[in-house]
């Protein structure tokens, strides 16, 4: 086809384009618009080129799903971003596709731009607000102008919704009545009143309400499956349609609602007895009537999500709903909430053997649960799941015990591929995993080269390879590998974009070999390449080979080439520079720097006239794709060190978006000093300012002010409560142990009495095992003792002994305060029910305060084997393991 459509003029490919598109070939459409990018001659006819394009993609998408080739449609998916037109420039149609392929967290401005470019457009608006009702995202209608009426009705649809949520539906219907007929949520208002109407049998204005939901809703699948069942009991036919939600709709006992509200408030108060069981069978019963033991299954997994105060309790409860699988449901749960999370993963496919699963499911299954341990790692906890397991388990992984953990966390990955050589997700992980040694990079080449077998079609592990070639300074295998992308996809604008990568890398070594005759023939090629995608990256290597090719060029010739820029795009070439001056030419590298440096100071003191969004833009790290173009990705730390005071000029809402991007242990104390002075100036809206400045004051000083924290909380309304706790468990990855628990779960009040001591509080009379009477302190001569001191231990046990026989009582009543003070300790703070790894974190905490010196020794010498007997799992783990 290339050869065919070559040469054509603009016009003429676009026709022919258009055409295959339209005659549902958008496999062939797509590929001549790829012709066509190259023949356009003016930015209109690429801008035109690319939105036919797009909805070339999406209708490819569409194909390929409708195949079940999930896996191809999504990476389609992200290759369709690449071309994704300007709002005002999109159509309803493919508004429509896109909406329906993505998430409305993600492209919430670009619709909302969209609908202001487009003005009412009443099925996109519908969808959106059923995006928007779905996935309880409320919180971005907040951050904008009125779209459509969505901001303006959506206080109205949203009280309605626990009504919805219990079926409720002509009150709801009632609470939604002041919505205008044309608001963009009126459709879920006759949503509402088609149930109430089916409920009361009234089928004829049942229909007429359906009648007003859009198509393109997801409400109307529902409705319509209201209209198709009251039809095929009118013709007295067998029912069509989805048979689980006929049977909910038309089966489902109106008393479900109820019943899971008492099963609640059973929960609330921590009741796991008979009566919670019987609600539990009952409602599973109702709700799922083929398969209620998945129900029942279902509902208990939901409650590891909550505190657990009581787990024997627990346990009982779930063997007594699901006696045949109670060591499943164990495994599984330490796989969920990863305790000795590999153990517990051998153990759950053994029982999933034993229940009759064949091998290959088994090993998908295994490959899915390394892939979510993965994540759970990533996420900061590599010792737990990595370092827990004996060495006989991790070898089962695939894991060598004496490799650094980098090594070990990608042969994890590597067996996981293994179980299933077609777990995409865990090939594009291993992709991005560092590879900073030979063996890193030698497996992480193994297993992009069984990729490329897997999928020979896709040319995105031959672009990741020639990457990580070029890291081995092998650039024969990437020029080759490349050339193998290019015949895969020629016209894919990744492999386009990794082959202009590749040429500029070319080009650098031809820098510092001063071989400028081939510099400017790799850079010339690279030109022809792009995409659009590096446009800044090509304008910046073309001014930095003519500096290092004439070192002794003016900077006030330098600045002629900025001058036509924007200040945005000034800096950013500006600070590129900069970063290929610091290690790239080996002659005049000194009197370069000097030049680029003095650029850059010059013009960060113009930093006060670009906007906050502007700042963001510039402080951003450099594309991955880069990363063997410059030393560095984090362009941050050049203007940290250049300006410190950079972060002042962005709003608090830019300020806290920043944060969570790029912060890193190197730049904590100028986040801290950025949030410091605005609590110290009172220049912020709510709370969440004041708590990423504790959080900071935490992390770079290791003082935490746990009663800040605490009045912080009590000051707040839910809406700000809500974005802190966000908040918190994006910042708990930056530390660890308590601090990292009470960031997730904002329980600083548990910090709080950790660090108060309450068994060396002088008031308590309650303290009866240190009143007057009998203190084993007094007979080893005062002070501390050491427990582990082979003398203290000895007498201490002795003593133990003595007390056991002369007064069992007393020696029972003393180890009974210590074990309610700890296990009260324990319920009172919510800690219930934790991993091991995160339990056993507090314990040097507790040893560091010295609050605790007092039990601590008691419990490992004078009551030890009673603890071992009677105290809980969380007590055993904190304080005698």
């Amino acid at each position: 086809m290339k050869q065919k459509f070559m040469g054509l003029p603009f016009e003429d490919l676009m026709e022919k384009a258009d055409n295959f598109l339209a005659s549902g070939k958008p496999r062939d459409a797509i590929k001549v618009y790829k012709i066509a990018i190259k023949a356009s001659k003016s930015s209109e006819q690429l801008k035109v080129v690319h939105n036919n394009l797009f909805m070339a993609y999406l209708e490819r998408v569409k194909e390929l799903t409708e195949k079940n080739m999930l896996v191809e449609a999504k990476a389609l998916e992200k290759q369709s971003l690449t071309y994704l037109p300007a709002p005002e420039l999109m159509n309803r149609t493919g508004m429509i596709a896109f909406l329906e392929m993505s998430d409305i967290r993600e492209i919430f401005e670009y619709v909302v731009k969209y609908l202001k470019c487009q003005g009412d457009d009443r099925i996109v608006s519908a969808m959106i607000a059923d995006a928007i009702l779905l996935n309880n995202a409320w919180h971005f209608l907040e951050k904008t102008d009125d779209a459509g009426g969505l901001s303006r009705d959506a206080s109205i649809v949203k009280s309605s919704v626990p009504l919805m949520d219990k079926g409720h539906w002509e009150k709801a219907a009632q609470s939604m009545k002041t919505l205008p007929r044309t608001s963009p949520f009126a459709h879920i208002r006759m949503f509402c009143r088609a149930m109430a109407l089916f409920a009361a049998g009234d089928d004829k204005k049942m229909i007429k309400a359906i009648s007003f939901i859009p198509g393109q809703s997801v409400f109307r699948k529902i409705a319509d499956t209201l209209e198709t069942t009251v039809q095929c009991v009118e013709e007295k036919r067998m029912i069509q349609g989805d048979q689980s939600l006929v049977g909910c709709l038309w089966e489902g006992p109106l008393t479900v609602w109820e019943t899971a509200d008492e099963i609640i408030k059973q929960l609330e108060k921590k009741k796991f007895d008979k009566k919670t069981k019987q609600l539990i069978r009952d409602f599973s019963t109702a709700v799922l009537p083929d398969n209620p033991e998945y129900a029942r299954q279902y509902i208990l997994e939901t409650l590891w999500q909550q505190n657990i105060s009581d787990e024997r309790k627990f346990i009982a409860l779930e063997k007594s709903l699901l006696p045949e699988k109670a060591d499943l449901i164990s495994a599984k749960r330490g796989i969920v909430f990863p305790e000795n999370a590999l153990l517990n993963t051998v153990k759950y496919l053994d029982c999933l053997k034993k229940s009759g699963v064949d091998a290959h499911l088994l090993a998908l299954t295994e490959s899915l649960i390394i892939f979510s341990l993965c994540d759970y790692i990533q996420g900061g906890s590599e010792s737990a799941v990595l370092n827990e397991a004996s060495e006989k388990v991790t070898k089962r992984f695939g894991i060598s015990s004496n490799d650094d953990f980098d090594l070990r966390f990608m042969q994890f990955v590597a067996h996981g591929i293994k179980c299933d050589p077609k777990n995409r997700p865990l090939y594009e992980l291993s992709a991005n995993l560092k590879s900073h040694s030979r063996k890193l990079k030698n497996l992480k080449e193994q297993l992009l080269l069984s990729m490329c077998e897997v999928y020979p079609e896709d040319p995105y592990p031959c672009i990741e390879l020639a990457s990580l070639y070029h890291s081995k300074n092998a650039f024969r295998k990437a020029e080759n590998i490349l050339k193998k992308a290019m015949e895969i996809a020629p016209y894919d604008s990744r492999v386009q974009d990794q082959h202009l990568i590749s040429l500029i890398i070319s080009a650098d070594k031809g820098v510092n070999k001063s071989n400028f005759h081939l510099v400017w023939k790799d850079f010339e090629k690279a030109q022809k390449l792009d995409t659009g995608n590096n446009v800044i990256l090509l304008r910046e290597k073309e001014l930095f080979y003519k500096i290092c090719e004439k070192p002794e060029i003016p900077e006030k010739i330098i600045r002629m080439h900025l001058d036509e820029l924007s200040s945005v795009e000034r800096l950013k070439i500006i600070s590129m520079l900069r970063m290929d001056a610091e290690n790239k030419p080996k002659q005049g590298r000194a009197k370069i720097l000097r030049k680029v440096q003095s650029l850059l100071e010059k013009e960060l003191k113009h930093i006060s006239t670009l906007s906050s969004m502007e700042i963001i833009q510039i402080l951003k790290p450099f594309p991955r794709e880069w990363k063997y173009v410059f030393k560095s990705l984090r362009v941050d730390s050049l203007f940290f060190e250049s300006m410190d005071h950079i972060l002042k000029y962005l709003d608090d809402n830019d300020l806290i978006k920043l944060t969570d991007q790029i912060l890193i242990p190197d730049n904590f104390e100028f986040f801290q000093e950025a949030f410091y002075m605005r609590t110290q100036e009172g220049r912020f809206e709510d709370g969440l300012i004041l708590f990423y400045s504790l959080v900071l004051d935490g992390l770079v000083e290791d003082d935490w002010d746990i009663d800040a924290f605490i009045d912080l909380l009590d000051d707040v309304d839910a809406e700000t409560r809500k974005k802190i706790h966000e908040a918190g468990n994006r910042l708990s990855r930056y530390t660890h142990g308590p601090y990292k628990h009470a960031l997730q779960t904002l329980n600083f009040g548990f910090l709080d009495d950790m660090f108060s001591g309450p068994w060396l509080d002088d008031d308590d009379d309650d303290d009866d095992f240190m009143d007057d009477d009998f203190n084993p302190f007094d007979l080893l001569g005062g002070g501390m003792p050491e427990p582990d001191d082979p003398m203290v231990r000895s007498a201490m046990l002795d003593m133990a002994k003595s007390l056991k026989k002369r007064d069992p009582d007393a020696f029972n009543n003393m180890f009974e305060e210590i074990r309610t003070g700890i296990e009260g300790f324990l319920d009172e703070n919510e800690i219930r029910g934790l991993p091991k790894f995160l339990l056993k974190n507090f314990r040097p905490v507790l040893e560091e305060a010295g609050m605790f010196d007092i039990p601590l020794l008691l419990l490992k010498t004078f009551f030890l084997k009673e603890a071992k007997e009677q105290f809980s799992r969380e007590a055993k783990i904190i304080f005698l393991d």
